[in-house]
């Protein structure tokens, strides 16, 4: 999924569609309100159902360990959003990867989207657009509708290849054969 801090730090309970098949993650992109549709990988999908386990539709899959949002937002006196963003999700990043890979690397959590965008595009173009989130902005968009399964396919395949599977989702096999 091409999310970013905003997106992860957003993402509500009832948005994890678990029981649908494959498991799905259906929400408005939070910077643009574009609908987005994405299929979740067996390990995200187990993830998921951990932290979500026991929470109401409304509240939000993750927090900090103190309990505060991912992200939290000050408001003026009247109510209204005015910033104040802490990247405590790209600094958690950070400093896994500089853990794991050295102090001299330094890759973010936006290379890791870029990462995924661009492996969409290479393999099925025209599914970065719906893997990051972005509407369309030609004129089909008024003809035509979203091809789900292309980011469906896109999304397998990614799973397949960067290993975090040896087979491809059952039900992607199954289209596979029809």
């Amino acid at each position: 999924m091409g999310f970013n801090q905003r997106d992860v730090s957003d993402l509500l309970v009832g948005e994890c569609y678990f029981s649908k098949r494959p498991a799905r993650i259906i929400r408005n992109r939070t910077k643009t309100g574009v609908p987005t549709n994405h299929l979740m990988w067996k390990q995200t999908n187990n993830f998921l159902k951990q932290l979500c386990k026991g929470k109401q539709p409304n509240e939000m899959v993750f927090r900090r360990p103190d309990g505060r949002e991912l992200i939290p937002y000050t408001t003026d006196s009247k109510g209204k959003i005015t910033g104040g963003r802490a990247d405590y999700l790209g600094n958690k990043f950070k400093r896994l990867v500089k853990r794991v890979l050295g102090e001299d690397e330094t890759r973010t959590l936006r290379d890791l989207r870029k990462t995924g965008a661009n492996f969409c595009k290479q393999r099925f173009l025209g599914s970065e657009k719906m893997y990051l989130g972005h509407g369309d902005s030609s004129m089909s968009i008024h003809y035509t509708e979203t091809n789900q399964k292309l980011l469906d396919t896109a999304l397998c395949f990614m799973e397949k290849d960067l290993g975090f599977t040896e087979m491809l989702q059952p039900y992607y096999s199954k289209r596979m054969n029809q």
